[in-house]
Formats: structure tokens, sequence, C-alpha cells
């Protein structure tokens, strides 16, 4: 796999890691204490994508948290490399 190949891949990653995050937290929004959102969130990932690995309830915190810290998608880099990368936010 090319490096550019890589680069979008990662970018489409951590794109979709965010947006779930931001889904959790919604989703805790409305949901009550103790309802075991989270580790039912991940069963239903894991068995509805096999294949993929890292939605264990520790990572599915990691991407609440990481909305947290980061309220705005960051645009990441583009498929061009370069030597420096400057994230920005949308």
């Amino acid at each position: 796999m090319g490096n550019d190949a890589i680069i979008a891949v990662n970018s489409e990653m951590l794109q979709f890691y965010w947006e779930l995050g931001a889904e959790i937290v919604e989703k805790q929004k409305s949901s009550s204490w103790g309802d075991r959102l989270l580790p039912q969130l991940s069963r239903d990932l894991s068995a509805e994508f096999p294949e993929m690995k890292g939605f264990s309830v520790s990572n599915l915190k990691y991407m609440r948290q990481w909305l947290y810290r980061s309220p705005k998608l960051p645009r990441l880099c583009s498929v061009k490399l370069s030597h420096s990368c400057n994230m920005s936010y949308v």
C-alpha cells in the first residue's frame, strides 16, 4: 500500500473514531446511569464489524474523551505528503 493510500485510510479512521465519540456522547445524554451503554455498544460494533478491531469499552471511552478534548472535528492532513502538517479545526 502506498503512502498516499495509508494516509487516506488513517484519515478516514480518525474521522470515524471522532464521529463515533460524538455519537456516544449524544446517546449518553439520553440514557440513564447504569444502563451499560458502552459494554453493549462494544458488543454491537464487534458483531457488526467482525473484521475490525478496536471496539473495546476502553477504546470507546478514549473516543469519547477525544471528543471532549477536541469538540470540533479536526481537518486532517491532505493526502499529499509534506514534512509539516498542521491540523486545523472545522
